[in-house]
């Protein structure tokens, strides 16, 4: 895959041969370089709140493929996590302490792993990768696939608004879908096909992190964040974030108290403030 750089109306951009694009924005005015990488159905700009409270840092924020001012990702493709975690690299001008929410932290945690010279320090904000849960606690893995059926179904018959307001009303900001804006939920419906396209990555293991001792292999500082009031809610996020912990050397797992899946969004002083311990850590 050949990438190339090029900058449009001060945004930073990659696209590779087949014609997709990665937009980014940067977040803050610090000296120290980093990343946040955005969940599924926002963009980079939802990161604001997070980046502000972490002043320190001149943020990177790409827009995910298909989110955003990013080119649209072929419906079903395969590789959308590696092709993601290869876009952010692209962007990236050299080591930078990594922060990724959801499905955007299983693209820094791919990240990590591809490029380990870029990533001075991690952290992964409730990474939806469910092969942990498949491996270290099946039954509880087994329910949240039962729960998340109906929405995959929906993707698969081509219902994607009912797709899109199963998804948000599981792991969004719990607004009621029929109070959201018409362009919202138009776009967000738009993007469901990419939630089918992770599917293989984040719930196969396709890339084989867990059992290839990629994960153990890494040498960084990791900090595991989940929200403290979401494992009432989604108990395989606690097996996940847990059992990523005890998967790579010297990682910590916390809790933010009285948050939920989006904490990025709805606790920004919280989630900051477990992030900038586990940095003065990281560079003590």
């Amino acid at each position: 895959m050949i990438w190339t750089r090029i900058f449009r109306g001060g945004c930073k951009w990659a696209g590779f041969k087949m014609g997709l694009a990665l937009a980014a924005q940067h977040l803050g005015t610090g000296d120290r370089p980093g990343v946040m990488i955005h969940c599924t159905l926002t963009h980079g700009g939802v990161m604001k709140g997070l980046a502000a409270a972490l002043p320190g840092h001149r943020w990177l924020a790409p827009d995910l493929p298909s989110h955003g001012q990013s080119a649209d990702w072929p419906p079903g493709a395969p590789g959308l996590q590696r092709v993601s975690s290869e876009g952010v690299a692209a962007l990236m001008d050299g080591p930078a302490d990594v922060v990724g929410h959801s499905f955007g932290a299983t693209v820094a945690l791919r990240l990590a792993v591809l490029r380990p010279d870029l990533v001075r320090s991690l952290v992964l904000i409730e990474p939806v990768y469910g092969a942990v849960a498949r491996i270290d606690a099946p039954d509880v893995a087994a329910i949240h696939e039962v729960q998340a059926l109906p929405m995959m179904q929906a993707i698969l018959r081509g219902e994607m608004d009912l797709a899109a307001q199963l998804f948000t009303r599981d792991w969004g900001l719990g607004r009621p879908w029929d109070g959201l804006p018409e362009p919202a939920r138009a776009r967000m419906a738009a993007q469901m096909p990419f939630v089918a396209s992770s599917s293989a990555e984040i719930y196969d293991d396709s890339a084989g992190l867990l059992l290839s001792g990629a994960l153990t292999a890494l040498k960084i500082p990791v900090l595991v964040l989940e929200g403290g009031d979401t494992a009432a809610r989604h108990p395989v996020m606690r097996v996940i974030c847990k059992g990523l912990a005890a998967r790579i050397p010297g990682a910590r797992h916390a809790l933010i108290d009285g948050a939920g899946h989006m904490a990025p969004l709805t606790h920004p002083d919280a989630t900051a403030a477990l992030i900038r311990d586990h940095l003065a850590v990281a560079t003590a």
